[in-house]
């Protein structure tokens, strides 16, 4: 409609959602057709193929948990910085270590996921 080209950032900004629920789209269908072409390998029961398509399947697993994670830290402020803080409380030594494991395992995670 005339309307929707006469505001142009409301255009491009209502194209560019298009753009990626379209491509949302697309990688499902590619999704689908990968667990299709699996099944089908598996009904042949030929190894090699077997083999093939468990090897597509480990790989579509790691892409959807990658899907996964990104739809769940899509909202608005999901993008922004974060402070954490571990304390031990009164638990101690044994709290104290805990703490420590945490701090490591979060800074080891934060150090293979830069922003």
């Amino acid at each position: 409609s005339e309307g929707f080209w006469e505001d142009a950032d409301a255009a491009e900004a209502t194209l560019r959602t298009l753009a990626e629920h379209r491509a949302v789209l697309e990688q499902a269908a590619r999704w689908e057709a990968a667990v299709e072409d699996a099944k089908a390998a598996a009904d042949l029961e030929e190894a090699e193929l077997v083999e093939e398509a468990s090897a597509a399947l480990a790989s579509l697993d790691g892409e959807l948990d990658a899907w996964e994670l990104r739809s769940l830290m899509g909202g608005a402020h999901d993008s922004c910085g974060a402070v954490l803080t571990l304390t031990a409380g009164a638990g101690g030594v044994d709290a104290q270590d805990w703490a420590e494991m945490l701090l490591r395992m979060y800074r080891r995670w934060a150090e293979g996921h830069p922003s």
